[in-house]
């Protein structure tokens, strides 16, 4: 390799820039504000798990998402930070599944994660570090999967745990130490814990497969306490709550996979446990339960699939409260403790935080801050780069205005709760944009900017599209890659006509054009089939995958000037580079770390197309955007530390490159800076 003089480069990027300091006696470029940073504005939304609130001052509440970590509301709610510091893809840490806080030192919080075991903060949320000593590694590939916390309110040191697979341990010294506490525990398959308030040292376990175990002696040992709970092997109890004022009142939440049983509901019981009573059934699934702490009568269940429901009797009858509610699978309900008709609702889908302010009679999205979503696909108008489209995993399609800013959902004739895996926008007509949808979902247009679409589905017999390709000369001519192969349109989607003539693996994951002959194309397929392509506008392909091997594809992009070199991101295998039109491919993956390297996304900078990014699932070791200013020939990571590890998508604007977007799996839309002047510098020991 190649060495660079570390000052002289230095320097002579600088002048480039126009802008020196000095650091340790090396002149180096001063970069302004906002360059080389990833941002998330949004589409806002997430998949929320858990909520806790500060005791102390209950207009701080913290909510655990699924892979974004944690998010802080300083106004009750309203709008949220993410305050991440310290968790990571890397050790799972982002997906978080419960969240409890110290009730006499409420800058201490601990965050329960589904495969990174126990996160401590002792500085509200500002950083967090892993508690984990003690601790087993479980079973069945799922290490430190932590499914429920709680705190010892008289002691707060001490806490209990529950795992999906490894039982409950238990802390006396804030995490520094777990201790297994599973004595005649019957299961340790966890769904949830609850301590009792008035005796801490009572505390109950939900079990996967056995009803409910409770301890008496902070523990030491543990007793089956199910009689009148439904148990059996499909049956489980998913959620407990206890009573504070009558703490021997406790509540569970059951689900039921056989549906034909009808467990799903609530059981109660008014006598520690020794005896349950069904309350209500035919819930889809009570995952969640909160008590009004100042009317312990009234209780909310949240459920997957049948919204929140609401007892004021303590369960005697029970009302559905979901008007407002976008979103029926709610994973997580909490009640403000001292203004009780305020609730949060944590639903799944990306649909995020709903808040209501009537004790759950009207819900309303609170979402603001909260970017938690996962963006499939992501177009800009080339004639007015300020107008993105962002395909989400079930919202449906967004639209900014704000070159990303901002973004509001334009979904006025779009099917719902469906991934959107393509979207393109129309390269010289205004406000014509096409959207792909999963699930034989089909192809929709929109000739108002997003503001109504129509399904165009004519003729195109397999509906689950994902990818869409526009013909750059004559933009009427379109391709849809789908479940079954690939379908053309010349006429802009009124009607299409399947053009698979040659492909022996069907399953169309990326479609390309070259830009200069737009009759050639190259589609890369799922089930290890490689690169094909077509010389005629689809009426016929062939395979091209010479050194390319038995790869499943899921990125292809060509070079802008030069279009018979094209750039393969594959499943596991990293990135494979062709400079003869397909004929030979070579493993180009110098930077990256194997195994599993999974390329989600490439984009080539429209000016400088030896500089190419990629966009990677992280799967394996390296996750995030890298980029090569070479060719590919070596890669390096583009500023690791602030996006989400998972990345579907990448664009660059085409108007100005400097600015390059990447949509990801639980984070957002981020976007990135890079500097005008910026060259390929690349400095290693």
């Amino acid at each position: 390799m190649v060495k660079l003089n570390l000052r002289a480069c230095l320097l002579f990027l600088g002048v480039l820039l126009g802008t020196l300091v000095v650091i340790a006696g090396v002149l180096v470029p001063q970069v302004r504000a906002g360059s080389f940073q990833w941002t998330s504005y949004g589409p806002n939304g997430g998949n929320v798990t858990a909520f806790a609130v500060n005791p102390t001052d209950p207009s701080i509440i913290y909510a655990g998402t699924n892979g974004g970590g944690v998010y802080r509301s300083s106004d009750t709610g309203a709008t949220w930070t993410p305050v991440n510091n310290g968790l990571n893809t890397d050790t799972n840490s982002v997906n978080i599944s419960a969240l409890v806080i110290n009730p006499t030192n409420p800058n201490t919080i601990y965050a329960g994660t589904r495969g990174g075991g126990v996160y401590r903060s002792d500085n509200a949320g500002a950083s967090w570090t892993a508690v984990n000593n003690g601790l087993s590694n479980g079973i069945n590939n799922f290490p430190y999967y932590v499914v429920a916390l709680v705190i010892n309110p008289n002691n707060p040191d001490t806490l209990y745990l529950g795992s999906l697979t490894a039982g409950v341990y238990r802390t006396d010294n804030g995490g520094g130490l777990w201790t297994e506490v599973t004595n005649n525990l019957i299961e340790n398959n966890i769904k949830a814990l609850a301590i009792d308030p008035a005796n801490p040292n009572i505390v109950y376990a939900a079990l996967e497969f056995n009803g409910v175990s409770r301890t008496t002696n902070g523990g030491a040992t543990w007793s089956n306490i199910s009689t009148g709970l439904p148990v059996a092997v499909g049956i489980s109890i998913q959620s407990l709550a206890i009573n504070p004022s009558t703490p021997n009142t406790v509540y569970a939440g059951t689900a039921d996979s056989d549906t034909g049983t009808n467990h799903d509901g609530v059981f109660r019981t008014t006598n520690g446990g020794l005896t349950w009573t069904n309350v209500i059934t035919g819930l889809a699934g009570v995952t969640s339960l909160a008590i009004n702490p100042n009317t312990p009568n009234t209780v909310y269940a949240g459920t997957l699939g049948s919204g929140v429901y609401r007892t004021t009797n303590g369960g005697t009858s029970w009302l559905a409260k979901s008007n407002g509610l976008l979103s029926l699978n709610v994973q997580a309900v909490m009640v403000h403790p001292t203004s009780s008709n305020i609730l949060l609702s944590g639903t799944s889908e990306d649909r995020g935080i709903f808040r209501s302010t009537d004790s759950a009679d009207s819900w309303s999205v609170s979402n603001t801050g909260l970017t938690n979503t996962t963006v499939w696909s992501v177009d800009i108008n080339p004639a007015n780069p300020n107008i993105l489209f962002a395909g989400t995993n079930s919202r449906g399609v967004f639209r900014s205005t704000t070159g990303g800013n901002s973004w509001v959902a334009v979904n006025n004739g779009l099917p719902t709760g469906k991934q959107v895996l393509a979207v393109a926008v129309h390269p010289t007509t205004a406000n014509v944009a096409y959207a792909g949808f999963s699930s034989s979902g089909g192809v929709y247009r929109t000739t108002d900017n997003g503001d109504s679409w129509v399904a165009i589905n004519t003729g195109l017999t397999e509906k689950t599209v994902r990818a869409l390709a526009i013909n750059p000369t004559n933009p009427d001519t379109m391709y849809a890659g789908t479940f079954r192969g690939v379908f053309r349109t010349d006429n802009g989607g009124g009607s299409w006509s399947a053009v698979s003539t040659g492909l022996t693996i069907s399953n169309t994951r990326v479609l390309a054009i070259n830009p200069t002959n737009p009759n050639v194309i190259f589609a890369g397929m799922s089930s290890s089939g490689g690169v094909y392509r077509t010389d005629n506008g689809g009426a016929s392909w062939s395979a091209v995958n010479t050194g390319l091997g038995a790869n499943t594809i899921r990125s292809l992009a060509i070079h802008p000037t030069n279009p018979n070199i094209i750039y393969a991101g594959t499943i596991s295998n990293g990135v494979y580079k062709t400079t003869d039109n397909g004929a030979n491919w070579q493993a180009i993956n110098n930077g990256l770390t194997p195994p599993f390297i999974q390329v989600r996304a490439i984009a080539i900078h429209p000016g400088r197309p030896d500089t190419v990014y990629i966009g990677l699932d992280k799967i394996g070791t390296d996750g995030g955007v890298f980029v090569s200013y070479n060719g590919g020939d070596a890669w390096f990571p583009l500023d690791s530390s602030n996006i989400d590890p998972n990345v579907r998508a990448l664009v660059l604007n085409p108007a100005d490159p400097r600015f390059l977007f990447a949509g990801t799996s639980g984070g957002g839309l981020f976007d990135i800076q890079l500097d005008p002047a910026y060259l390929p510098l690349i400095l290693r020991q």
